[in-house]
């Protein structure tokens, strides 16, 4: 049925009256948002690892919604929740940590200490 949106038969695209659709989220959305602010990453530290520029990410996120996410250790310690994963995306926390990696000096990869603050 082409007026209703596939991943939510409730939501009714004929009769949204802005130019968006009101029928896109999850990893669908996330996706590309997180691609362009590991690109931004990236034009900060171009030097940066595939490795690093994850870690930045996950450093970075923002814990949402802490009571029905239940944030457990991963496996080098940091918050993981099974429906959130590490949090919601910062683009500016992550930008700002790619600068801090650039006046640190240089540090093993992914290793504990590699983007502490200093």
């Amino acid at each position: 049925n082409p007026e209703k949106c596939f991943c939510n038969p409730a939501v009714d695209e004929i009769h949204n009256s802005s130019s968006y659709t009101a029928c896109f989220g999850g990893t669908s959305s996330a996706t590309p948002v997180v691609a362009g602010v590991a690109a931004l990453v990236l034009s900060v530290n171009p030097d940066l690892t595939r490795l690093q520029v994850v870690d930045i990410l996950i450093d970075s996120a923002d814990k949402i919604d802490a009571s029905a996410a239940n944030y457990v250790p991963d496996s080098n310690g940091r918050p993981y929740s099974t429906t959130h994963g590490y949090g919601r995306v910062n683009a500016a926390k992550a930008v700002a940590l790619a600068a801090q990696s650039l006046q640190s000096e240089p540090r093993e990869p992914n290793s504990p200490e590699a983007f502490e603050v200093q």
